[in-house]
Parts: C-alpha cells; sequence; structure tokens
C-alpha cells in the first residue's frame, strides 16, 4: 500500500509511504451529515490534497446529523452510522491513475441534550443560586454556609 490512515476524535491522518506525491480525496457517503475539510476552520474540503513524498496531512472530519424536530424538544439521541471512501491518485505521467481507495466505517449516537434547572426546596441551596445573580443575596448566602445569624 502506498498510503497508511489512522485517526482519533474528529481528527484523520493519512501518510504518504511512497517515494511520489500522490492527490488524496477524502468523501463520505452521508453527505448532508457529514464532511471531510483539510483545514480545521471547516472552510475547504478534502478533494485532491496534495500530499508530498513520505509525509502526513490531517483531515478533519465534522458530522451534522440530520434530526427530527422532536429530536431537539425531547433530547433524543440516534445511532449515525457511515462510511469515509479515501481515494489516492498519481500525480507524475500517470497523472490521474487511481493508486489506493479504501472504505472506513464509523458508528456514532448524535443527538441533542438538554438541561433544566428547576426551583431547589433548600433555602440555603436557593440562597447560593440567588448569590452568582445579587451580590446582597451572595452576602447572606456566605452568612447561611459559615453557619452565622441573618
Amino acid at each position: 500500500s502506498l498510503a497508511r490512515v489512522s485517526g482519533s476524535g474528529d481528527t484523520l491522518r493519512v501518510a504518504n509511504v511512497s517515494d511520489e506525491s500522490i492527490l488524496v480525496s477524502a468523501v463520505a457517503n452521508l453527505k448532508r451529515q457529514c464532511t471531510v475539510f483539510k483545514d480545521r476552520e471547516g472552510t475547504l474540503e478534502a478533494e485532491g490534497v496534495l500530499l508530498p513524498p513520505r509525509s502526513t496531512i490531517s483531515l478533519f472530519i465534522v458530522l451534522r446529523p440530520v434530526l427530527s424536530p422532536g429530536s431537539y424538544a425531547s433530547g433524543e439521541c440516534r445511532e449515525l452510522a457511515g462510511g469515509l471512501r479515501i481515494v489516492g491518485v498519481s500525480t507524475d505521467s500517470e497523472k490521474g491513475k487511481k493508486l489506493f481507495e479504501t472504505t472506513l466505517k464509523f458508528m456514532g449516537t448524535v443527538g441533542f441534550s438538554l438541561l433544566q434547572l428547576r426551583a431547589l426546596a433548600d433555602p440555603l441551596l436557593r440562597g447560593s443560586l440567588a448569590a452568582a445573580e445579587d451580590p446582597a443575596a451572595a452576602a447572606h448566602s456566605t452568612q447561611l454556609v459559615k453557619g452565622k445569624a441573618v
């Protein structure tokens, strides 16, 4: 093989183990939900990226899962399974000749998290929460925490 592919988290590393430059492209089969970019900012898709001899590049994977409107309201999660197709082509006299192709499969859980705060029954804790908004309440809650009279 002319290339070695590895990754973790949102980064995919592709190493050229040959003595020739190659052009690398990485495309997801879930085009609306997963995109591979050659920059961390997500502005340049990983299409025809020049990989010099004996070098390594990092490509960045961005997931944008499609969730139903009800998922956002309820905090539902679902499994997302897909594949990334990585292709390397020649840049020398046989320009465009496919040198390798591999597919990486991935699975993950995607969803929307909800955080809800409710009124607390304990007046000591309620005072501590109010302290974050009102300096006078902060003094009051400090006195309560230290066990001093109000």
